[in-house]
């Protein structure tokens, strides 16, 4: 990113491009920044919470700009190697987004302390206007299908998904990519041994059933890349599967025969433990806001009975 997409008017919907290219907006807005900047002027008149408050917001935001432009592009890649499977550094702006509005709310409340009406309702409506364009709906007719959908996706290298049991480079292509393009039917997965037939029966995100004549034992190749959590079975008797090729496609070995195949994605012991862990969290956390409401009625009827007496 650069500072001028920061404070570009243009707004539409899409994807982040490079140098500028953008199909949707990244702008932190002018009217919030200059908001932002009335409440820095008024930090020496306040005091208190509001004071810490916006001195943490507006240190936030400015963490999180430096953090999108170039200037921190040597921090970024000391971590690429883990942070590109994760996230993309604009998607930050989302934080500045909450930080600019409470900033916004403390220059107004500077205003108001002036005790003169005027200001704060000429930075009221001088927001309205400066924003009103953005409050005419956009409408554009999008062209999606699956073929439009890879399409972007090669030309754009955002097909990224993979494994740590790749034995190639990072893959920017995919078996499915041409099924996908010419509209057909998936196919999603195949015997890489000449006496096996595979017919896909049934597919979906989390879910491939396949049913497999072989001849003699044959290696059956899913075109869905191993990770932990896929299981795997033989006419519904447990199948072991392993990552295969450059890839690391999901392999499994069945003998000679007709045989259905289900692959699905389940839980894995860790996963189930962090949905533990997150459900017991949300009891304690329901339990103490109803123990700090029953002390507060508690407190509260005391005070009551204090004040009749």
């Amino acid at each position: 990113m650069n500072v001028a997409q920061l404070f570009s008017p243009f707004w539409g919907y899409g994807y982040a491009g490079e140098n500028g290219n953008d199909q949707f907006s990244l702008q932190l807005g002018l009217i919030p920044v200059l908001l932002a900047l009335g409440a820095a002027w008024s930090l020496p008149r306040v005091r208190g919470a509001i004071r810490a408050h916006t001195l943490f917001f507006l240190l936030t935001v400015i963490t999180i700009v430096l953090a999108v432009l170039p200037i921190s592009a040597p921090i970024w890649e000391m971590f690429a190697s883990v942070i590109a499977f994760v996230q993309f550094p604009w998607r930050l702006l989302i934080v500045s987004a909450f930080a600019l509005a409470f900033l916004a709310g403390a220059a107004i409340h500077a205003l108001d302390d002036t005790r003169e009406l005027a200001p704060a309702l000429a930075v009221i409506l001088l927001f309205v206007i400066a924003n009103f364009s953005y409050t005419q709906p956009q409408h554009t007719e999008p062209i999606f299908n699956y073929a439009a959908q890879m399409d972007f996706e090669v030309r754009e290298r955002e097909l990224l998904g993979d494994t740590i049991w790749m034995t190639g480079e990072r893959p920017h292509d995919s078996p499915l990519v041409a099924q996908y393009s010419a509209g057909e039917k998936l196919t999603r997965a195949i015997s890489l041994d000449a006496d096996a037939t595979v017919e896909t029966i049934r597919y979906g995100g989390q879910s491939v059933e396949a049913r497999v004549i072989a001849n003699a034992p044959a290696r059956i190749q899913f075109y869905t890349r191993y990770f932990p959590g896929w299981r795997a079975t033989r006419d519904d008797q447990p199948l072991d599967i392993e990552p295969y090729g450059e890839q690391g496609l999901i392999l499994a070995r069945v003998p000679a025969g007709s045989h259905t195949i289900k692959l699905r994605f389940e839980d894995t012991p860790i996963r189930q433990i962090a949905a533990l862990v997150s459900g017991i969290n949300l009891v304690i956390a329901g339990a103490l806001i109803a123990t700090g409401r029953l002390k507060s009625r508690h407190a509260s009827r005391k005070a009551k009975a204090t004040f009749v007496a």
